[in-house]
């Protein structure tokens, strides 16, 4: 039971310290983040056509 808290409170913590840098850099480099969210993004998409087979509808990212 011990270890469960002890995890569960880290993980926690660990969710509350991404959110605050998340916030700070979203503050400091606004574009910045919004490129790497929409790279992100598109690299999830293309990742998923790939496995369903449908790689020649994806977004040319050229």
């Amino acid at each position: 039971m011990a270890e469960y808290l002890l995890f569960s409170t880290t993980f926690s913590f660990a969710k509350a310290l991404l959110g605050v840098c998340f916030l700070l850099l979203m503050a400091v480099f606004p574009e910045l983040v919004c490129q790497m969210a929409f790279a992100t993004l598109l690299f999830f998409v293309r990742t998923t056509l790939t496995i369903v087979g449908l790689e020649d509808f994806s977004v040319s990212t050229a």
